[in-house]
């Protein structure tokens, strides 16, 4: 493979990375027109939470900061009690 290629190459996988990022983040910026879930899985609460640990989240859901189902052994979160709980943990503006 010539110098020539591998530049080919490289240019068609940059081009790739950044079309899928940037289709990521029109998504993101894009009003959804689908109904919100009313639960959500523990990924997209932690996500939505801005957490990485597992223990976090099971300590919030111990302390009662949300509510949540459990169905076959899987955590479900109500996405409108998760959005509460945020708007009720917001910091004030100084």
């Amino acid at each position: 493979m010539t110098n020539k290629d591998q530049f080919e190459v490289l240019v068609k996988l940059d081009l790739n990375q950044f079309a899928i990022k940037l289709l990521e983040k029109m998504a993101e910026q894009m009003p959804s027109t689908t109904k919100q879930k009313e639960f959500i899985t523990k990924k997209e609460c932690m996500d939505i939470l801005g957490i990485k640990s597992s223990t976090t989240l099971q300590k919030l859901r111990d302390l009662g900061a949300f509510e949540y189902t459990k169905v076959g052994g899987i955590y479900l979160y109500k996405y409108s009690s998760i959005m509460e709980y945020l708007e009720e943990n917001k910091q004030a503006k100084f």
